[in-house]
């Protein structure tokens, strides 16, 4: 590489000596413009209507959108109308199959609130769990009187019978049939 000071200083400082007026604008620049279109017409009239062409277009483009939005909104709401019309006819379908019980509670009572379900299972829940605290009260009430016969073995004091016998359960009219 050669140092500066050997390189003539024409070819140094060449770009200057092509730039004959530094304040006019070529031809094929991007600034130039012809004299007689500088003061030809009225800007302010161009630049307004180059705006509302603008602002159309920006409103066009934005309707657009807003139609192809209300259409694929559309078409998702009625797709997912006709899946749920499926997914209900589909539990229609199990309701009345094997299938469709197999969620089903098979208690007849509701195991929270501990009460018995107003249904025919119900009733006849109530009725099976009443006959057998009928039996288990009769049964207690029998090993009672046959293992004490009486009395208190230890003290031989006589004992009175603590189980109290309920009577039995009557069947209700619409679990018998």
């Amino acid at each position: 590489m050669e140092p500066l000071s050997s390189i003539p200083r024409e070819a140094r400082a060449g770009w200057r000596d092509q730039i004959s007026d530094p304040l006019t604008v070529e031809r094929q620049s991007a600034l130039y413009l012809a004299e007689s279109e500088r003061f030809d017409g009225d800007y302010a009239l161009q630049e307004r209507k180059e705006r509302a062409k603008k602002l159309v277009a920006k409103e066009t483009r934005i309707d657009n959108l807003r139609r192809a939005n209300i259409e694929r909104e559309t078409k998702r709401w009625e797709e997912m109308d006709t899946q749920d019309q499926r997914e209900r006819q589909r539990v229609a379908n199990l309701i009345n199959t094997e299938k469709g019980t197999k969620n089903k509670s098979s208690a007849a009572y509701d195991p929270i609130t501990l009460k018995y379900k107003d249904s025919l299972e119900g009733k006849t829940l109530l009725y099976e769990d009443s006959l057998v605290k009928y039996r288990a009260a009769h049964r207690a009430h029998h090993l009672y009187i046959k293992a004490s016969a009486g009395f208190n073995p230890i003290t031989g004091q006589e004992t009175s019978i603590p189980v109290r016998l309920v009577d039995k359960p009557a069947l209700e009219p619409d679990v018998a049939a």
